[in-house]
C-alpha cells in the first residue's frame, strides 16, 4: 500500500504544478493536451519505464512524505538523496527540454506520464480488489466553495499582479544592467531576491488553494478528517513560509531601488494580509511537523 500512496501523492504533486502554470495563464494554449483524450501519441515503452521506475524505487531510504511540504526548490534543498520524488523526477524527467513548457516535448512527455500513472493506479487497485470504476460511479463533482474566500481571492491576486511586475522589473532593471551604481555583491543579492520572489509568485496562491480543498473535504468522509486536516495544515505553513521568503526578498530590493518602492510597497502590504489571513483561516498551521524539515536533528 506504500506503493500505491507514494504513486498518487508523485501524481498529485504534477497536477499541483499544472495548476501552478494555469493560474497565470501559462498553458492556455496547450490546456487540451492535459485532457486524457488528448495525449493517445505516448509511446508504450515510454509509459513502461515511467511505470517501471515507480514501482521499483527503494522507498525506504527516503523519507516518507517530505516532498508533500517542501516549496518545490531542489535545486536549493539539502534533503534531496532523501526524497523520492526527486528521485523519481531525475530518472523520468532526464532532459533539459522537458522541463521547458514552451517546447513540444515537454507537452508530449507530461502525457504520456499522465496516461501511465492512470494506468498504473488501476493496476494497482485491481491488485488489491479494488474497482475503480464501481468506486466513482457515485462519484459528483463539487463546486470548489473557497473560490470566493478573501483568502484564496488575496492569494490569487497577489500571483497574477506580482508576476507581471517581475517580468517589467528583470526587464528594466536586471536585463539592462541598471543596479543604481551599486557593487557586484549588491547585484548577486538582488538577482537572488528576484529569483525568490519569483519562484514562490504562483506557489503562494496553489499552496493556499490546496489547503482550503483539504480542509472542505473534512466533512465529505469522517474517517479522513484527521488526514485532510494534516494535509491542510502542512499545505497552509509551506504557504506562510514562502510568504516570509517573499517579504524578505521584497525588503532587500526596496533597500536598493527607489523608483519601484510604492509598488514595493504594496507587495509587501499585500503579503502581509495573506499571512494574517491565512493564520487565522488554519490556526494550527505553524505547529505542524514537516517530514524532514522541521524534524528534530533535520
Amino acid at each position: 500500500m506504500q506503493k500505491v500512496k507514494d504513486v498518487k501523492i508523485y501524481f498529485q504533486n504534477k497536477k499541483t504544478y499544472f495548476y501552478s502554470l494555469k493560474i497565470n495563464g501559462m498553458v492556455e494554449k496547450n490546456e487540451s493536451l492535459i485532457n486524457k483524450e488528448n495525449y493517445k501519441s505516448g509511446s508504450d515503452s515510454m509509459k513502461e519505464r515511467i511505470k517501471h521506475s515507480i514501482i521499483n524505487q527503494d522507498y525506504s531510504k527516503y523519507i516518507s512524505g517530505i516532498y508533500n511540504y517542501c516549496d518545490r526548490w531542489c535545486e536549493r534543498c539539502s534533503f534531496t538523496s532523501k526524497c523520492a520524488n526527486f528521485s523519481l523526477g531525475n530518472e523520468i524527467w532526464d532532459d533539459t527540454e522537458d522541463l521547458d513548457i514552451q517546447n513540444e516535448k515537454f507537452w508530449k512527455k507530461m502525457g504520456t506520464f499522465f496516461e501511465a500513472i492512470s494506468e498504473l493506479l488501476v493496476e494497482m487497485a485491481e491488485e488489491q480488489g479494488i474497482d475503480l470504476n464501481e468506486e466513482m460511479k457515485d462519484a459528483k463533482p463539487r463546486e470548489k466553495k473557497f473560490k470566493g474566500h478573501p483568502l484564496a481571492e488575496m492569494a490569487k491576486d497577489y500571483s497574477l499582479s506580482v508576476h507581471q511586475w517581475l517580468k517589467e522589473f528583470h526587464e528594466k532593471y536586471l536585463e539592462s544592467g541598471e543596479i543604481n551604481d551599486k557593487e557586484l555583491g549588491d547585484k548577486v543579492d538582488i538577482t537572488d531576491a528576484f529569483q525568490v520572489l519569483q519562484w514562490y509568485s504562483i506557489f503562494i496562491s496553489a499552496k493556499i488553494d490546496r489547503a482550503f480543498f483539504m480542509f472542505e473535504d473534512m466533512d465529505l468522509d469522517d474517517d479522513d478528517n484527521d488526514v485532510h486536516e494534516y494535509d491542510s495544515n502542512g499545505s497552509a505553513k509551506i504557504a506562510i513560509i514562502a510568504i516570509d521568503r517573499s517579504i524578505g526578498a521584497f525588503s532587500l530590493l526596496l533597500q536598493h531601488f527607489k523608483n519601484p518602492e510604492e509598488e514595493i510597497k504594496g507587495f509587501l502590504l499585500k503579503l502581509s494580509k495573506v499571512k494574517q489571513l491565512t493564520i487565522e483561516v488554519f490556526p494550527n498551521a505553524m505547529a505542524f511537523i514537516r517530514p524532514g524539515f522541521d524534524e528534530e536533528g533535520s
